[in-house]
């Protein structure tokens, strides 16, 4: 049984953001896409997809070329 994850408080002490960064654009895109097919929330920021996790934490999906 899952239970929902509530989000830290904006001021607490934790991690903000991290990236993953992907060897090319391609396993890049096609891991945005099983994220999309599972209704993640995808956020283009310049060349990168930004999603986040159950706590707040923003992730980073960066491909290296």
């Amino acid at each position: 049984m899952a239970t929902e994850q509530k989000k830290p408080s904006a001021k607490s002490v934790g991690l903000e953001w991290f990236s993953l960064i992907f060897p090319d654009k391609t396993s890049r895109d096609l891991a945005v896409d099983r994220l999309q097919a599972q209704h993640v929330t995808t956020v283009w920021m310049g060349s990168d997809v930004v999603v986040e996790d159950p706590a707040g934490n923003r992730i980073h999906l960066k491909a290296s070329e």
